[in-house]
């Protein structure tokens, strides 16, 4: 064999390692470069994840407060407005009169979501009868359920105000 031949061939694989080396360094700078950019896109990811939580959070948390200081303000309402029945709601002045079972009937049925027929009456009682309940009683009942209402309302109110400082 001609010693040139080998030379050449010498040659040839010295440049083909030496190229795959330098193509190597290149492959590798860039998967290097590809693996720091993903590196720099979860922490924008987890930071912009950690960002939207506390906003989430804030918003939470102000709901949380709106809705803790709307709650008391309302049962206070409810108290004032309950002595002020037992105040108002004389029983000397409507001694001639009593609160009638019909009337009762109608008023619980109501509170209840049902109708006053599902209800029963005592035992030889119609609804022209009197009831057992004062109209001081029957004005607290009333109060207090719609004091439950309003309560019901607000809360409603806040969970819509809620979903819409979400949405924002």
């Amino acid at each position: 064999m001609n010693p040139l031949l080998y030379l050449k061939l010498g040659a040839l694989v010295i440049g083909a390692v030496v190229v795959a080396g330098i193509t190597h360094r290149v492959d590798n700078a860039r998967y290097e470069k590809l693996v720091a950019s993903y590196a720099q896109a979860q922490a924008t990811a987890l930071q912009a994840a950690l960002d939207e939580q506390k906003r989430l959070d804030g918003i939470a948390t102000a709901a949380a407060q709106r809705e803790a200081a709307s709650q008391a303000a309302m049962t206070a309402h409810v108290k004032r407005q309950l002595a002020e029945a037992k105040r108002h709601v004389v029983v000397q002045n409507l001694s001639r009169t009593c609160v009638p079972y019909g009337l009762v009937r109608v008023l619980d049925a109501a509170a209840s979501g049902r109708l006053a027929e599902r209800l029963s009456l005592p035992a030889r009682k119609s609804d022209a009868d009197c009831s057992t309940v004062g109209w001081a009683d029957l004005a607290g009942s009333i109060i207090g359920n719609y004091g439950t209402s309003l309560a019901n309302a607000e809360q409603l109110n806040a969970l819509i105000r809620f979903y819409r400082d979400v949405r924002k």
